[in-house]
């Protein structure tokens, strides 16, 4: 067959979406020298690749194109150059598609999180038509749906009407990477750059609404209030416009405690997982939950809202709070932090749930999915 796979969210940077977009082509070229693949990326996505592949890929073949998500390029100019490669399917690694486009096609629907939590988008009422067009679209069109956990898939039948026998639940995987670091030397060096102290809690990801970030500060400043002496340790992109995290630090006097190392490389974010003394994952909306179980295969423990599908991706290797609730979340902090059994034992359940996850199976089951929309043609 020849594939045609839409990556226009590869690119270097640590976003789930990159991270499943990244792996699942790496793992597909890997285990599939049978099927041809074209790939679609941005120029900055080819240059991930180039960096990600020293050596091409005799079964990969990629194709640029850099038109935005939501564009009048992407409903139109798309379809044609899909067209040109005269593929057998195509995989849109995300919803975002020409929704007129025609041929045969998978989508990956990695959440619904826009439809509870539209963030800035939410009086851009041209985007939010988009967004649900694209996605209705998307469920009625294609051939298969993939969701990457139970939480999306059952999400996707009873608020999208989605046929249950059209979605396939894949979950997404860990890196190898991901693993207790034993260079002490180069680890404190890290520590030193961001100003970090032994004993910190630890945060991956964006800063948008839905990642519940004022609250999760709020909740630190309480356990600190209560005599928690440690820092918070908030990694990622800093974006003001959602939400400006600096002023309600300031505002809360916790400027010392309270630490913003804004965007990492990736080679650094095993060691700033390592040096912690556990995880907070406070989102109110996730379609898989990818940063805490990175952070459990490097050995630390992990706390978590208890809503959405992180109970199910994360079972019994976590403590869990109520992320609506302040109060609660401050307490989880607080026992997490002081009580070092229950660390050794979410630190020894958590090596053990993340060995459910491989992105090798990922991409197994992903290329079954292609098998049966290819015989069903």
């Amino acid at each position: 067959m020849r594939i045609g796979i839409d990556l226009r969210f590869y690119h270097p940077r640590h976003s789930g979406n990159s991270r499943y977009q990244r792996e699942l082509i790496k793992n597909l070229v890997k285990i599939d020298s049978k099927n041809q693949y074209v790939i679609f990326v941005t120029k900055e996505g080819a240059e991930a690749f180039k960096n990600d592949f020293p050596q091409k890929p005799k079964n990969a073949q990629i194709v640029i194109f850099n038109h935005p998500h939501y564009s009048l390029g992407e409903q139109t100019r798309f379809i044609k150059l899909i067209e040109a490669q005269n593929l057998d399917l195509i995989h849109f690694a995300h919803i975002n598609h020409p929704i007129f486009y025609r041929g045969p096609y998978v989508i990956t629907v990695p959440d619904l999180t826009l439809y509870y939590y539209p963030g800035k988008e939410k009086y851009n009422l041209i985007k939010r038509w988009a967004y649900n067009l694209v996605m209705l679209s998307a469920i009625n069109h294609s051939k298969k749906v993939i969701a990457v956990s139970e939480n999306t898939k059952k999400e996707l039948i009873k608020k999208l009407n989605a046929p249950a026998e059209k979605v396939k639940m894949i979950y997404e995987g860990v890196d190898r990477r991901f693993s207790p670091i034993k260079d002490q030397i180069k680890l404190q060096k890290i520590l030193d750059k961001y100003k970090i102290k032994k004993n910190y809690l630890v945060y991956l990801g964006q800063w948008r609404i839905h990642k519940n970030l004022p609250r999760l500060i709020e909740g630190f400043t309480e356990a600190a209030k209560n005599g928690l002496d440690a820092q918070l340790v908030i990694i990622g992109k800093a974006d003001k416009r959602i939400v400006n995290l600096p002023y309600l630090v300031k505002k809360l006097k916790m400027e010392k405690k309270v630490i913003f190392t804004g965007f990492l490389p990736d080679e650094e974010l095993p060691y700033l997982y390592q040096a912690a003394t556990a995880y907070v994952f406070p989102s109110l909306s996730e379609g898989f939950g990818l940063p805490p179980l990175e952070a459990m295969a490097c050995g630390i423990p992990v706390i978590s809202s208890n809503v959405s599908c992180m109970t199910e991706v994360l079972g019994k290797a976590a403590l869990y709070f109520d992320p609506y609730d302040v109060s609660d979340i401050s307490r989880a902090i607080q026992k997490i932090m002081t009580d070092e059994k229950l660390q050794d034992d979410l630190q020894a359940k958590g090596l053990k749930q993340v060995k459910k996850y491989s992105w090798e199976k990922m991409a197994q089951e992903t290329l079954l999915i292609y098998n049966q929309v290819r015989s069903n043609k």
